[in-house]
């Protein structure tokens, strides 16, 4: 008997276009996903496709992985607003665990507390930070050089 042996070619990746890039930056500036498309006139389904296309390209899953990567590649710009971090090192850890999809339970099994625990520290840390939304917190986090 002879195996057979499949060649599997790897998908061909484009690059993100300028639309897409424009709405993820729009969403780690602090707006939210629906009012980011409503400003660049697109409609809820456009946008949702857009950003699975952006999701098929990169290989990510979340909102917050996608601008997490989008600043660390160069794709988008945040501003630093050279804010002082008054963060603990613990909201740290969890915005760090943020930007790699883990999820709350996963977080808080590892830093052994209670999920409304991880999601108290987000809240802290947005309300902190002055941050609108979780990839807000990310890009303001990332430019201001407190996760790497």
């Amino acid at each position: 008997m002879s195996a057979l042996v499949y060649a599997v070619k790897p998908k061909h990746r484009r690059k993100p276009t300028k639309r897409e890039l424009e709405l993820l930056e729009m969403i780690g500036a602090g707006t939210g996903a629906t009012a980011a498309a409503e400003e660049l006139g697109l409609t809820y389904w456009a946008m949702k496709s857009r950003l699975a296309k952006l999701r098929e390209v990169t290989g990510l899953n979340g909102l917050n992985e996608l601008v997490y990567w989008g600043l660390t590649e160069g794709h988008i710009y945040y501003k630093p607003q050279g804010l002082t971090c008054t963060l603990t090192p613990r909201h740290i850890e969890v915005v760090e665990g943020l930007t790699v999809a883990k999820g709350i339970h996963q977080m808080a099994k590892e830093f052994h507390v209670t999920p409304f625990g991880i999601e108290r520290r987000i809240r802290v840390a947005r309300e902190k930070t002055g941050a609108k939304t979780q990839p807000h917190l990310i890009a303001i986090c990332y430019t201001e050089d407190w996760i790497s």
